[in-house]
């Protein structure tokens, strides 16, 4: 009875697994032939990929709009096995949830505009992959652009080993991450690339822990900031430090990336220590090896006086100066915006006489001969001079 009973059970789960559907992939075929990620019919099988479904590969240059409503399964690949050109997913609305993998692979990008870009699972490999997964051209990089919209997630990981980017782009996105993490512990770097536009950047708001370990850093501005604006890159709402820094960039560390609207480049100094003592900021206007001098002191030699009135007074009135890091100062243009007026002889009035500053070896120009003392308290002369025409 018992060997009946046991052959008895092995038909009957026999027939159920053949019963079973077997699991495997749906695929995007765009036989539905308007590219929209919501047309049953742009997938094999046919059918919008949902929770529960098969495992999602999008390859060989697929291009997609997704701005419907829908939840999707719980691992999704994008460039999975590409050869033949890039994928790319645009969102400009809609909602698009999930609470497993979604990994942008190394030959594909998911560009967020508008809308949201929700991932919940918090299971040990569920959350936003940045350049994993196959892909055959090697030198293509997996790509997650925010430009607006929401982008919200348990966990992101940017790849170390396949250069994985996160680009964020101006300020109308927001981004907001439990954890941030690089993913693979050895080979290559991943990226953070921003496009601030202007003083316009949408910030990485961080509530758990984050590791930079790994990653470099890039800036691209679309528009030039303002001298002195701070920005912060990643805004950790938790406790303790920000883990490693960005390659190359120890604190204190500079970024120089080239101007938009003059020759030159803008000078970024790095802070892991900024906003409320654990951000990650770009203060627009520091230089490297450019100790604290005293505005005013335009020869550098450590104190403000008669010297640096003459060298104001002779380059007053002189615009379009080079500015941003410095290049401007020892013309006698204090507050580095540029030009040379009224207000740069407001800071040397304010400073002259002190004495005991830093001394640098700045290259200097046009020091004239010192000038009087009493010339310098004349305000008057200052007042009367003419403005030179803008270079």
């Amino acid at each position: 009875m018992k060997t009946s009973g046991a052959m008895g059970m092995a038909v009957v789960l026999s027939v159920l697994l053949m019963a079973a559907p077997a699991r495997g992939f749906t695929t995007w075929d765009g036989e539905g032939g308007d590219g929209l990620w919501d047309a049953p019919a742009n997938w094999n099988p046919d059918g919008v990929p949902a929770p529960g479904g098969d495992e999602v590969r999008v390859a060989n240059g697929a291009q997609i709009t997704s701005n419907g409503t829908h939840s999707f399964p719980g691992v999704v690949r994008l460039g999975y096995g590409t050869v033949n050109g890039l994928v790319k997913v645009t969102q400009t609305a809609g909602a698009a949830t999930g609470a497993g993998q979604f990994t942008m692979g190394p030959t594909s990008t998911y560009d967020l505009q508008g809308g949201s870009f929700t991932q919940t699972g918090t299971g040990s490999y569920d959350g936003l992959y940045i350049g994993f997964d196959g892909g055959d051209l090697g030198t293509a990089h997996g790509t997650l652009i925010v430009s607006g919209g929401t982008l919200a997630a348990q966990r992101l990981y940017i790849s170390r080993q396949r250069a994985g980017v996160l680009q964020v782009v101006g300020g109308l996105g927001a981004i907001n991450i439990v954890n941030v993490e690089p993913r693979e512990s050895s080979g290559g770097t991943g990226f953070v690339a921003l496009q601030p536009n202007a003083n316009a950047l949408s910030p990485i708001n961080a509530s758990g822990g984050v590791d930079i370990n790994g990653i470099s850093l890039s800036v691209a501005f679309s528009a030039d900031p303002t001298l002195g604006h701070v920005f912060t890159v990643i805004n950790k709402t938790s406790t303790g430090p920000v883990a490693g820094t960005f390659t190359g960039l120890a604190e204190g560390g500079i970024l120089s990336v080239p101007k938009v609207g003059a020759g030159g480049t803008w000078d970024l100094l790095v802070s892991y220590a900024g906003g409320d003592g654990n951000d990650v900021t770009l203060t627009v206007g520091g230089t490297a090896g450019w100790p604290d001098y005293l505005p005013g002191d335009f020869n550098l030699d450590g104190e403000v006086g008669p010297e640096d009135f003459g060298i104001l007074k002779d380059g007053f009135g002189l615009d379009g100066l080079p500015f941003g890091n410095h290049e401007s100062w020892t013309l006698g243009d204090a507050n580095d915006d540029g030009e040379i007026g009224p207000e740069d002889f407001g800071l040397l009035k304010d400073n002259f006489g002190l004495d005991g500053g830093p001394t640098g070896t700045y290259p200097l120009t046009n020091v004239p001969e010192p000038a009087s003392l009493l010339a310098l308290l004349g305000v008057s002369i200052l007042s009367g001079l003419k403005r030179r025409p803008k270079a």
